[in-house]
């Protein structure tokens, strides 16, 4: 009697297995091969040829001149004013094309950088934070200035 010891190698692949291999030890068995039949061909025809759409043009942004220098000016109120009244204009310049907050509140800026708004005080000591920044991210902040408001 002859005894046929075949071993099989598994790969496991995800959820399964999948057999790479087979050894066979013992009195070989020969099985003709199958006659292979050569499979027809198609011929390949070229079709049309795909384009990529172009990319569109970035969209300009603002910028500065090189070499202009960011600045922030204050003109009004000077910092420790004493006033009487219950608003007062805070105005000043920066570069143009920025964008001031004056205690938080966005400010408008005309075409040479000049900027004014009406701030309302309470009575005694008022801080008023002016901050100007520009489209590549430069900041500038004025002195905190303060102003006492005495009622009359």
């Amino acid at each position: 009697m002859n005894r046929t010891i075949v071993t099989f190698m598994f790969l496991l692949l995800g959820a399964g297995m999948l057999s790479i291999g087979c050894v066979q030890q013992g009195t070989p068995i020969l099985t003709p091969a199958p006659a292979s039949t050569p499979s027809p061909t198609l011929p390949i025809t070229p079709g049309p040829t795909p384009t990529v759409p172009g990319t569109p043009a970035a969209t300009p942004t603002p910028t500065q001149a090189i070499g202009t220098v960011f600045f922030l000016k204050v003109t009004s109120p000077q910092n420790e004013a004493i006033v009487n009244a219950a608003t007062i204009e805070v105005s000043g310049q920066t570069t143009p094309d920025s964008a001031v907050s004056v205690n938080g509140q966005f400010v408008e800026v005309d075409a040479s950088g000049r900027f004014k708004t009406r701030v309302t005080l309470a009575p005694g000591v008022n801080t008023i934070d002016v901050v100007a920044s520009d489209f590549s991210g430069r900041r500038a902040s004025a002195e905190v200035l303060t102003v006492l408001y005495v009622a009359g």
